[in-house]
């Protein structure tokens, strides 16, 4: 695919039925932030509208081959950015361009991913060295222990300060956003785990729901260790996270998080520890053994059936899999006996059937991991109750 620099004209008037590119002045840093000499944010969401073809080299000034760039962005979600910049001491140029594509999300699959990663080559430069993020979020590398044991396991966290107002995103983001993500260098013989995530909360904004985090919150990973380390050696652990916050507008930022910790055979509880132990709390869990948890599909929503005995409020469930659900959708109840009955309202962008449904539920302010089969019925079943 060639790809070449064709830059849009900034004065066309004709708009593009697929995703909007803007780089404009930033009002909200302007009056929020007037000492800031430069700012950089960009806004992320996603735009339910039909599907079209676009001329993808409208977008940051790429020319790409429609016949090439229609098969792709039939294959991925709608998705919608609006670029906003304010850039140190320099008039701005404004500058329009557009992308939509089918379902999904912020950097999901190619072309997503093609255009996201454009967007960043073109910005982050100036964004990043001026690191705006930063501002409004503090990111640190944290251990529960004060040092490394040759061969057990050592618990780290990236653990995010948000300013008021500011807030981050879940593993699957809803609506709009990206989660964090942490490229680890470490020493030789160190293998790192996945992020462990905790349960969010729903942010919503109008139409739009996403998932995610405010105030702080500690990203757990377990880290272990090769036997053979030399005693009284230190071990330097290097963590670069990416990551993406948002009040009215989204930043994204980047931090390169170093920690050096002592080899020791034995190792004591850190300063840091009480986060941890905090932070477990919020880690989803697996269901007690004496729940009976199913899924069916009715129509046009999933009902989610909790025989969990008796619950003082209602359940949520945060979707592990993006673009199964309707995030904004309210999610009733209706009693049934020894339980419940959960409405989830499908996507308006599920293309066929699926064959599980996986997620978390928040009950009683603990949250369980669910990942059941989705029993497929084309009518309500006579068990199958009515939402209040």
């Amino acid at each position: 695919m060639a790809i070449s620099a064709v830059p849009p004209s900034a004065e066309s008037s004709a708009p593009l039925p697929v995703a909007s590119c803007r780089l404009r002045s930033n009002s909200v840093f302007e009056s929020k932030q007037a000492k800031e000499k430069s700012a950089c944010s960009w806004r992320i969401a996603h735009q339910r509208r039909p599907a079209a073809l676009i001329q993808t080299k409208r977008l940051l000034g790429f020319a790409v081959g429609e016949a090439g760039a229609a098969r792709q962005l039939r294959q991925h979600s709608r998705l919608r950015f609006s670029v906003d910049a304010n850039l140190s001491g320099a008039a701005s140029n404004r500058t329009a361009g557009s992308i939509e594509s089918m379902p999904g999300r912020c950097a999901m699959r190619s072309i997503g991913r093609l255009l996201v990663g454009s967007a960043w080559l073109v910005l982050s430069a100036a964004c990043l060295a001026q690191g705006p993020a930063e501002q409004h979020a503090d990111v640190e590398l944290v251990s529960e222990k004060d040092a490394i044991v040759p061969h057990h396991e050592l618990q780290l966290g990236i653990c995010f300060h948000l300013e008021e107002g500011w807030h981050t995103y879940w593993v699957n983001p809803g609506d709009s956003g990206e989660a964090p993500r942490v490229e680890w260098t470490l020493p030789a013989g160190f293998q790192a785990n996945s992020i462990q995530w905790p349960y969010p909360t729903r942010l919503s904004t109008p139409p739009f729901v996403d998932y995610g985090y405010e105030h702080q919150v500690l990203l757990q990973a377990v880290i272990q260790t090769p036997p053979g380390l030399k005693e009284g050696a230190t071990e330097r652990i290097v963590a670069n996270v990416h990551y993406l916050i948002c009040r009215e507008v989204c930043i994204p930022g980047r931090k390169q998080l170093a920690l050096e910790l002592p080899v020791k055979d034995q190792a004591s509880s850190s300063s840091n520890a009480a986060w941890f132990e905090s932070g477990r709390r919020q880690l989803p869990r697996p269901v007690p053994a004496s729940w009976r948890i199913s899924a069916a599909s009715a129509g046009d929503e999933f009902q989610l059936r909790l025989r969990i005995g008796k619950v003082t409020a209602s359940p949520q469930f945060f979707p592990l899999e993006p673009e199964q659900i309707e995030n904004a959708a309210p999610q009733s109840v209706s009693p049934i006996p020894g339980g419940l009955d959960l409405h989830l309202k499908k996507s308006n962008h599920l293309l066929k059937p699926i064959s599980r449904i996986k997620g978390v539920i928040v009950v009683g302010g603990a949250a369980y991991l669910v990942d059941v089969p989705v029993l497929q019925s084309s009518s309500r079943g006579p068990e199958q109750s009515k939402p209040n």
